[in-house]
This record gives structure tokens, sequence and C-alpha cells, in this order.
């Protein structure tokens, strides 16, 4: 049985308070932020930013292992990798795998802390570069050789649909608003996606919807 809603946001909520502790500030960004923005898909893992790149991702990884007995690390099954992969158990037959990132990994954004959000006290990603990087999470499943990607494309689709949704009923920051900060090459990457994705995938949405957040197509 597949960790629920709950049980995922509570081992997110002990990641950010061990880095708390280490002094290093991080948010969500992923599946469960767009949960804490409103959208109804469980997501399966855990992806935190530390808004630092001071350190490589394995030595974060190897931190939260040595803090708690919740988490461990288990070698990666791809041919020829040498990371591991950071695990947190929930109860006594259930894990949940946690994604450490940094800013420029899967061209990631810098996120200052002052624009974060906060959800149930968990800092989150604002809904743009969240919403964006989503759009980049569904163009590479599009684009992948493996049929496993592949086959999470319509689960994209459902995430960017609610995300945007969601996105167009908030009045707190816009695509305008978030220009000032971010990068110019990953908003306009985030527009290239946008327009292929009213192109190809088989979304609700339309390119006026794209146009209400600030998103010129």
């Amino acid at each position: 049985m597949p960790p629920t809603l709950l049980q995922i946001q509570q081992v997110a909520r002990q990641v950010v308070d061990l880095f708390k502790n280490a002094q290093l500030n991080s948010c969500l960004c992923g599946g469960v932020a767009c949960t804490l923005y409103g959208t109804t898909r469980t997501p399966n893992d855990v992806d935190i930013l530390v808004l630092s790149t001071q350190y490589h991702t394995e030595s974060l990884k190897q931190y939260i292992a040595g803090q708690s007995s919740n988490f461990f690390l288990r070698d990666s099954q791809k041919i020829g990798a040498t990371y591991k992969i950071l695990y947190c158990r929930i109860g006594s037959a259930q894990e949940c795998k946690v994604d450490i990132l940094t800013p420029g990994i899967l061209n990631i954004p810098h996120i200052p802390t002052n624009r974060l959000l906060f959800s149930d006290k968990l800092p989150v990603m604002p809904i743009i570069p969240l919403l964006l990087l989503k759009l980049q999470t569904w163009a590479n499943h599009c684009d992948s050789d493996m049929p496993g990607k592949r086959a999470k494309v319509p689960y994209d689709v459902q995430d960017v649909d609610q995300l945007l949704g969601i996105a167009i009923s908030r009045d707190d920051e816009q695509m305008s608003q978030a220009a000032t900060w971010l990068p110019a090459a990953f908003i306009q990457a985030g527009r290239n996606h946008a327009v292929r994705y009213l192109q190809e995938s088989s979304t609700s949405k339309t390119a006026n919807d794209w146009r209400s957040i600030g998103v010129n197509l």
C-alpha cells in the first residue's frame, strides 16, 4: 500500500526541519508542493530544494541519513551510477523516496527566501516557477526513451492543468512579478514548453488561460 498524502507531507516536514537544524533553508517543489497549493494527485516521493549551492547533493543526502534512523541510503540500480538514493521509512512496511535538489540541477532557478510561500508551516516554491518546472517535467517525459517515464505524461497533464487553474485563481504572484527575479532564460523556456503543451497535450486549458497569468504565447 503506497504512503498517504499525510504521510508524505510528514516525511517532507522531517527533512525541512533537519535542514533547518543545520542552518540550511529549503523549500518543497515537485508533486508535494503542488498538493500544498491544492492539486489532487498524491505524489509517490518528496522533492526538496536546498537553497544553497555550497553543498553537493550527495553530502546533503548523507547528512539527512545521519541525523535520523528513519532515513537511509540505497545504491542506485542504474548501470554505472555512483550516487545514492535517499529513502524514509514509514511504519514497518512502507518507505518514501526523497530527492534532494539544489539550484541549477534540472534547470531549477535560485529561489530567494523572501519569495517562499508557507502552507501548514512548510516552505513551498512560488507557484510560477513550480508551474514552469512542471511543464519542463512534462516535456522531458514526452521526449524520454523510457516507457516508464512516458507513462507519466497523463499525470503530468493533470498536475499542470490543475496548477494552472490554481494560479489563475490566485492574486499573489504572476509572471510579470516573477520576471523581476527569475532568470530570463528560465522564463523563455517555460513559454516554449507552454506553446508545445497546448499543441501536443490532451489539455483542457487554452492559450487564454496561460495569458491570464502573464505567460505571453
